[in-house]
């Protein structure tokens, strides 16, 4: 697992959506996925944060799966 830019990991979840749209649809998982968000938290991720490190990036593929 690699470090990813927030809207580069959007960009992986939601092919084909503009990064803007992207970045606001991940934000909307991260809000209504339950336990994503405290999971998140535990790992290190703040609200605003650009760059996601790797523990980050593994939350969200164990509660979203793999982009």
């Amino acid at each position: 697992m690699r470090a990813y830019a927030f809207t580069e990991l959007a960009q992986l979840y939601f092919i084909g959506d503009t990064p803007t749209m992207a970045t606001k649809a991940l934000g909307r998982w991260i809000h209504s996925t339950p336990g994503l968000r405290d999971g998140l938290l535990a790992a290190g991720w703040r609200p605003y944060m650009k760059m996601l490190p790797p523990k980050v990036v593994a939350c969200f593929v164990e509660f979203l799966g793999a982009p």
